[in-house]
């Protein structure tokens, strides 16, 4: 990334050129604008290391007893920020290690490990959401919020809009523009309707901060501009709507074709489009204030917020435009002078990326005195579909322009040395992206100036080829399913070829490695099936990235139970899940409505099982241990019912095939939904029904979920989205299905259009499309639209005909003339946007390379090359490869006054006809080899569990055998006690002891977290009551009245009586922090074998003199015995070990038993 010392010392890196220079006027000013506009693979990240690090030790050898904490470093990227304190850290020890500054040579060993601790553990450190999330956790109470909402909880978040347009078809008082939206905007597969249309537009106006009537206004000016002189009056005012949205002679032709008669009647159709365009958009509006309204309602009732919602509402909480803000000044004073504070010194990754929000939420707490570095590069933004703001950052390299200031001090350096790249490819770079990018056609259609710095690699060239072309004869137009793969030929099956011949041959060496992994990048996941299949027809192993979680086979087995277990009991459930599961066990059906549809007859009678292989008796009969324990899991957190489903059915096993992935993959997916689960759920308790409900309208849409998790692989071949590699790198790259129309997925094809400077809502679909004249003939506006609103026609998926190039006579259009886009100037401006963007992805794609590029492309393209529509065909131009006629070298000329040779050599293969040598066989492998011999018993390795429960570890460490078959089906593992005192007020039926202790244990909790004084609890407040229902609702049913009004006597007689009266309430009041239902994490050695745990302390509790104590609740329905007790203090022994890994100073333990039992406590160190 930079020049190394020596070459005995070539770990430090030493900051060059453009990086030098920006340091040090970065360290000479006292505040001011930096701004590193860096090209891919200059070293951005470790620049943006060394100016921490540099500073942080500054800061330490001047006094400063915290200096990471005024040092704020933050990125775009969730990924990329987790690695910036590690990043930082270690340079600082490369600073002191070879005594770099003044600072750096003064600094002990002992001052460095602290210090490079903190670091690792600074929270000003992270991403700008992870900065405005703790800003707003200041501010929670003023902005009317009772404790600190869950944030970014997508899966919570999506229930809540679901829920809000649900009760908005219940509302009488909009039932009429709901009505009207509705008919204007019929739902589709490929377009929105009017549940998201409000959603879209409700996140719109939090991220511009436009009040409901000023978006209206702007969605007004759109129709104001498609209609500049008002509806058509005569036809002359149609001849010019035609000229401004087709080339001249097609306009000419179209009027010319039209009769009087049909011109009559588009001007009349015409007229009562824009009449029912303006209704439409009122409509909206009306429904759109009461949808925002409701929202902002529902975040607070349930505690939930969008990253978006905290910055709008940090942006205007501290810009003082918010009512709450004028209510709450001293608030307001001591919350910006606190973060100015921290940000005296600001840096900022990914700069191009930040959002209009973030960008607003953030400048009030930059002053003129501030110290601002932003890096970035224009060139690779392409997040403006999720509302970044690249504008923001050229704003900021061209005038000293950012977070609302004009900076005295400006200094920007665009870097064009990139220590990614070989020669060969970076030339190839600057031949396809220079003319691709500046042309005011393609990459330069953006609100902002595109400026192309060739790149200047500074590695070394290498003999052959660094660019690969995979050359084939084109078997179908480009776009389509027969072009990607034609039986054998086409663009997958020839890249396969290229790359599995570049593998075997040796073609594809890489520096420092033995065996590059390879890898492929693609803009839209349609054809990734395709391409893994040819990929593994040649004999190579495929990682796919890109797969959604959602859409695998193991996620489907878990949510088809899950739907059963919402009603295990049901014949109806168990005939649906054995008629419709993926489990495919539909041949089960005669056997088991033979035993009347139960599973337990099923599994007694042995004449029920004939004719079923052993697979789908062993499915059936865990089916059966999951319906034994259904009563049991509507109890449990709902992560613990999807790993009990899991390991029930042994699904990362899978040994009875259910599952056709990669067994890594497979456990992967298995966890990974897991942990989902576990995140989507940590902040709100929800049963099993709710839970299916919500992850089952992401398995309906799997892209709205996350991705398959990339397990460690050995795979030769790895899949990705551009997007998803956005930030690595690889040493062979390879472009996939770069023919797709560039309008694919485009404004055409919406209804809702946001972009810079320009909303747009479509035309209503019901009062536009097809023309009819006064006689009742129904004609098109030939030869080029439908009519004046022309919506995506219902097509095969497996074609671009889902994909419209225009809209109709009023909408956008994709189409060209001579000097650009036609149609109308402000829709356009979406089009310009979407493409330009477009453009800048396949720079970032290119740019991943290091040392192999490797391209499809065809012998000949069949039509004229339409380099503004696609990127294969600026990918051939750039190459000169349409003179390129078959296989060999030949030479790329050099973009004139690039460095380095005038030609590279470009390596083409005719790539359908390439013999692809095999892997050598290996004679003696040293692998086992499976058999189906028995195995000596003794000859297996000890088992060891991979997870164990804290509160499970006594009796598995005194009875490992005899409990360690129902630890691993997560089955409870009691402890056997005297039963239940008969003088307790409980009615046992439905409720077990287990739910009984749930929800005494919610109740204690939640009142501690709620603040409640002894007085709440004695006088049953409405907040206790509202505790005690809330539980009741989570764990009670299917309790009966007398069993809710038993538990409740219980409470109030027992429990938060000995709650009151007991040690840890005093802890609890005379507390400098409390923490309830801390999650904790961590591995220990059971027997010399690494074993993770995972767990949950109830209070965790820091004392006024900073020491800490774990406090571990237990409801007593009995006197505990000393077994139970010996199970209990090493549970909360193990908590205290692990926290204190995680805070200075020893951790006291202690149990606090309430119910039937003593008021003493017993202490644990």
């Amino acid at each position: 990334m930079s020049s190394q010392t020596t070459a005995t010392d070539s770990s430090y890196l030493r900051l060059n050129g453009a990086q030098q220079t920006l340091r040090d006027e970065y360290l000479a000013h006292d505040s001011g604008l930096f701004v590193m506009n860096a090209v891919p693979g200059a070293g951005k990240s470790v620049t943006v290391a060394d100016l921490a690090a540099r500073e942080i030790l500054q800061g330490f050898y001047a006094g400063d007893p915290a200096p990471e904490q005024t040092v704020s470093v933050l990125s775009f990227n969730a990924e990329q920020a987790d690695e910036l304190g590690p990043k930082i850290a270690d340079r600082l020890r490369a600073l002191v290690e070879h005594e770099a500054t003044r600072a750096a040579a003064a600094i002990s060993e002992e001052e460095l490990a602290a210090l490079t601790r903190r670091i690792r553990q600074s929270d000003a450190i992270g991403t700008v959401d992870s900065l405005l999330r703790e800003i707003f956790s200041d501010i929670i109470g003023a902005v009317g919020f009772e404790e600190m909402p869950a944030v970014g909880d997508e899966l919570h978040l999506d229930n809540l809009h679901s829920s809000i347009y649900e009760a908005l078809t219940e509302t009488e008082a909009i039932a009429e523009e709901l009505d009207h939206l509705t008919e204007a905007y019929p739902a589709g597969d490929y377009v929105d309707g009017a549940p998201e249309l409000l959603k879209r537009g409700m996140k719109i106006c939090r991220q511009q901060r436009l009040s409901t009537n000023e978006f209206r206004d702007r969605l007004l000016a759109t129709i104001a501009s498609v209609y500049p002189e008002g509806p058509p009056a005569d036809p002359s005012d149609l001849t010019k709507t035609l000229h401004r949205v087709l080339d001249d002679e097609p306009a000419a032709d179209l009027e010319d074709s039209l009769t009087t008669t049909e011109t009559e009647a588009v001007i009349k159709a015409d007229t009562t489009l824009y009449e029912d365009w303006h209704t439409t958009i009122e409509a909206y509006a009306t429904i759109l204030e009461e949808y925002r309204e409701r929202y902002r309602e529902a975040i607070r009732e349930r505690s939930i917020l969008s990253h978006t919602d905290v910055a709008s509402l940090v942006a205007r909480f501290l810009d003082g435009s918010h009512p709450a803000a004028e209510d709450h000044t001293r608030l307001r004073d001591r919350v910006l002078g606190r973060y100015r504070h921290r940000l005296q010194s600001l840096i900022i990754d990914e700069a191009q990326d930040i959002s209009t929000i973030q960008h607003d939420a953030l400048s009030p707490l930059v002053e003129s005195d501030t110290r601002v570095f932003l890096a970035g590069d224009l060139r690779q933004s392409i997040y403006v579909w999720r509302d970044a703001r690249p504008s923001l950052f050229a704003q900021a390299i061209e005038d000293g322009q950012y977070f609302g200031r004009d900076w005295q001090t400006h200094v920007t350096e665009t870097t064009q040395t990139t220590y990614r790249a070989r020669p060969d490819i970076a030339q190839a770079i600057d031949a396809i992206c220079e003319p691709a990018l500046t042309d005011d056609q393609r990459g330069n259609l953006a609100e902002f100036e595109i400026e192309y710095p060739r790149l200047s690699p500074n590695r070394e060239s290498i003999e052959g080829p660094n660019v690969h072309v995979a050359g084939f004869d084109s078997p179908g137009s480009p776009g389509t399913p027969w072009y990607v793969d034609d039986d054998g030929s086409g663009e997958a099956p020839a890249l396969a070829a290229q790359i599995a011949t570049g593998l075997r041959d040796g073609t594809f060496e890489a520096e420092d490695e033995g065996e590059p992994t390879v890898l492929v990048l693609f803009r839209w996941r349609t054809h990734m099936d395709t391409y893994r299949q040819a990929f593994e027809d040649h004999g190579l192993t495929v990682a796919n990235a890109a797969s959604y979680l959602f859409a695998a086979p193991s996620t489907e087995i878990v949510l088809d139970v899950l739907d059963w277990l919402t009603a295990p009991f049901s014949t109806e459930a168990l005939r649906t899940l054995v008629r419709e599961s993926a489990l495919d066990i539909e041949h089960a059906e005669p056997a088991l409505a033979q035993a009347n549809w139960s599973l337990a007859d099923f599994d007694t009678s042995a004449s029920n099982t004939e004719g079923l292989d052993a697979d789908t008796r062993a499915v059936l009969s865990y089916l059966q241990e999951l319906q034994r324990q259904a009563p049991t899991l509507r109890q449990q957190p709902v992560p613990s019912v999807i790993r009990t489903i899991i390991d029930t059915l042994a699904l990362r096993a899978d040994s009875y095939g259910l599952i056709s992935t990669d067994p890594g993959q497979r456990v992967a997916n298995c966890d990974a939904l897991v942990d989902y689960v576990q995140e989507a759920t940590s902040d709100v308790e929800i049963g099993l029904d709710e839970l299916f409900e919500r992850l089952d309208r992401i398995r309906e849409d799997p892209y709205t979920g996350p991705s398959q998790p990339l397990p460690d692989t050995d795979a030769e071949v790895v899949f990705k989205t551009i997007h998803q590699a956005k930030g690595e790198e690889a040493a062979v790259v390879a472009l996939a299905d770069p023919a797709f129309p560039l309008h694919k997925h485009g404004p055409a094809g919406q209804r809702l259009v946001a972009a810079p400077g320009v909303f747009a809502l479509a035309p209503p679909a019901d009062t536009a499309g097809h023309l009819q004249t006064q006689t009742g003939e129904i004609f098109d506006l030939q030869p080029e639209y439908g009519g004046l609103y022309t919506p995506s026609k219902e097509q095969d998926p497996n074609t671009s005909g889902i994909f419209p190039v225009e809209g109709g006579l009023r909408w956008v259009s994709e189409r060209w003339r001579e000097s650009g886009f036609v149609g109308h100037n402000r829709l356009q401006r979406a089009v310009s946007e979407t493409r330009a963007e477009s453009w800048r992805l396949l720079y970032v794609a290119l740019t991943r390379a290091r040392d192999h590029l490797v391209l499809p492309l065809p012998w000949a393209a069949q039509t004229e090359l339409q380099p503004r529509d696609r990127w294969r065909d600026t990918l051939i131009e750039g190459l000169g490869f349409e003179a390129v006629d078959g296989p060999g070298p030949y030479a790329l000329e050099a973009p004139s006054g690039s460095p380095g040779p005038d030609s590279d050599p470009v390596g083409v293969r005719d790539a359908e006809g390439l013999q692809v040598p095999q892997p050598e066989a290996q004679a003696d492998s040293a692998s086992p080899i499976a058999t189906r011999g028995p195995v000596a018993p003794e000859t297996l390795p000890t088992l060891s569990p991979r997870f164990i429960r804290p509160s499970t570890l006594k009796p598995l460490t005194e009875d490992f055998e005899g409990t360690i078959l129902a630890h691993l089906q997560n089955r409870p593992l009691h402890t056997e006690t005297d039963g239940i005192d008969p003088d307790l007020p409980l009615v046992i039926d439905a409720m077990d002891t287990e739910a009984i202790g749930k929800v005494c244990h919610r109740v204690v909790t939640q009142a501690i977290d709620a603040g409640l004084d002894g007085q709440a609890l004695r006088e049953s407040d409405p907040a206790v009551e509202g505790i005690i229902e809330t539980a009741l609702d989570v764990h009670g049913p299917p309790a009966s009245q007398a069993e809710r009004e038993g538990l409740r006597a219980f409470l109030d007689e027992y429990v938060l009586s000995d709650l009151l009266d007991s040690e840890l309430w005093v802890a609890v009041q005379q507390a400098q922090a409390v923490y309830t239902e801390v999650p904790v994490r961590g591995e220990f050695a059971l027997d010399g074998t690494p074993v993770e745990v995972d767990g949950q302390a109830d209070l965790v509790v820091q004392q006024p003199d900073g020491s800490w104590e774990v406090l571990d609740l237990k409801v007593a329905l009995t006197e505990p015995n000393t077994t139970l007790k010996d199970r209990y203090r090493t549970q909360v022994g193990l908590y205290a070990d692990l926290i204190e890994r995680l805070v200075d100073g020893s951790v006291e333990s202690r149990i606090e038993t309430l119910g039937v039992t003593g008021r003493k406590p017993e202490r644990e160190v």
